[in-house]
């Protein structure tokens, strides 16, 4: 700035150099100008000038110094890898200007170079001075730099002359008529090195998959196919598949009870022969018998846990399922479970459902594993008194007789207590009612 007012503005006025000097400043700076404290004369007026607004400036733009931090930095300031030396040195005299290091500066930077220089080698040489000087020592510097400059030189022209005899490796011989001859070097070689795609399973460029971005219709996640989808084995997979209603045939097969739950309707007073503990594909399960279902029936939750151990065959049903309400049953799928019991191995069917019911095993499966038994011969006998049914077929009119016979005292007359008796409900028992099926047991029953 004050070379440019010197140059240009020699023949003009002071006032003339103010207003040329607030010009070239612009708007931000004229309006640091504004907050300047100026002496006044005698007739109240700023004295302003060119001197004075540039010192005013200093002022406003440099921070206010601190002897110990300037110190440390030229103390700690040391040549960088691609410095010369002669711009290390002018960056350690700019440094001391503002150290006040007063007659030692010189001694200071001089120091300073044999510390902070980059060569070792350039060190070693400068500590062999005896009376090393700030002049000495960038001369020495200097020397170093010019040497390595030239011996770069002589170096380029060896490796140029190495280079030349380097033996090209030999071209890959292809015959003119094979197609891949006619194909451009660089297309040809990349598309052979393509791989087959763990997200999409196809091949393509790097970066390039068609699946990014996209949702797995399996595990919902994102950026690849449900195809090769590397989630859970196929435990997803029944989601999806079989599921349309309109897919299964125009069969219908009666299933009982089977909505029925187990946490709360399921109590301590409850038989628990009603229930069998199969071995179902090596994990124990508890099945419900229910003479009333005429289909294996477990949940999907049921499936899932089977699923993880071993691999379980699905197929599509080929019936609909209506439970005793002719509410349809919802089935994902069907499958053949390796089941065992009591030593015996049974290969049983199951439907899986999607309503959250029990395991429940059918009339069929019931007979085969032996769990019950019917009998439709009776006779009765009578031993020490009473009536005994054994397997021979006896007709119903004899069998009333005898029946008849044996408790007259209950067909005879009107029914009555022998004395009054009170009842009385309580009052905090639970309205309520069974169904009408009942569950058959493990053991032999009798029917007429």
């Amino acid at each position: 700035m004050q070379y440019y007012l010197v140059a240009t503005c020699k023949d003009r006025s002071e006032d003339e150099k103010v207003a040329i000097f607030m010009c070239m400043i612009g708007r931000q700076g004229q309006d640091i100008r504004d907050t300047f404290e100026l002496d006044e004369d005698k007739d109240g007026e700023e004295i302003v000038t060119v001197e004075i607004l540039i010192q005013k400036f200093e002022q406003y733009c440099k921070p206010r110094k601190n002897l110990i931090v300037e110190r440390h930095r030229f103390l700690t300031r040391n040549q960088e890898q691609s410095e010369t030396i002669d711009q290390y040195v002018t960056e350690l005299k700019t440094l001391a200007t503002s150290c006040e290091w007063g007659d030692i500066k010189d001694d200071l930077i001089c120091s300073r170079i044999v510390s902070g220089i980059v060569s070792t080698r350039v060190r070693e040489r400068l500590l062999r001075e005896p009376k090393l000087k700030l002049t000495r020592a960038i001369e020495i510097c200097q020397a170093d730099e010019l040497s390595l400059q030239q011996l770069k030189l002589f170096n380029n022209d060896k490796e140029v002359g190495a280079i030349n005899k380097t033996r090209q490796p030999r071209r890959k011989y292809i015959p003119k008529n094979n197609p891949e001859a006619r194909k451009p070097r660089q297309d040809r070689d990349e598309s052979k090195t393509w791989k087959t795609c763990t997200n999409c399973g196809n091949k393509h460029p790097k970066q390039k998959c068609p699946a990014f971005g996209r949702q797995c219709n399996k595990c919902k996640k994102f950026n690849h196919y449900a195809k090769m989808c590397r989630s859970s084995g196929k435990l997803d997979a029944i989601e999806t598949k079989y599921s349309k209603p309109d897919e299964t045939g125009d069969d219908f097969l009666f299933l009982d009870t089977i909505t029925a739950a187990v946490d709360e309707t399921k109590t301590q007073s409850q038989n628990q022969a009603e229930y069998a503990t199969l071995s179902v594909n090596n994990t124990e399960v508890e099945l419900k018998l229910y003479t009333g279902a005429e289909v294996n029936v477990i949940p999907i939750e049921t499936y899932k846990a089977l699923a993880t151990t071993t691999r379980i065959q699905l197929r599509k049903p080929t019936v609909n399922l209506v439970a005793y309400n002719g509410k349809p049953v919802p089935v994902k799928a069907v499958c053949n479970l390796q089941c065992k019991y009591r030593g015996e191995e049974y290969d049983l069917e199951f439907y899986i459902s999607e309503s959250p019911s029990e395991p429940v095993l059918s009339i069929a499966a019931c007979k085969e594993l032996n769990l019950i038994k019917f009998t439709q011969e009776l006779k009765s006998e009578l031993v020490d008194g009473s009536f005994s049914m054994t397997t021979e077929q006896v007709s119903e009119e004899e069998y009333s007789k005898q029946i008849r016979k044996e408790y007259a005292d209950v067909f005879s007359g009107l029914g009555c207590l022998s004395r009054p008796y009170h009842m009385e409900v309580d009052p905090m028992a639970d309205p309520g009612h069974t169904s009408a099926t009942q569950s058959s047991t493990p053991s032999e029953r009798s029917t007429s």
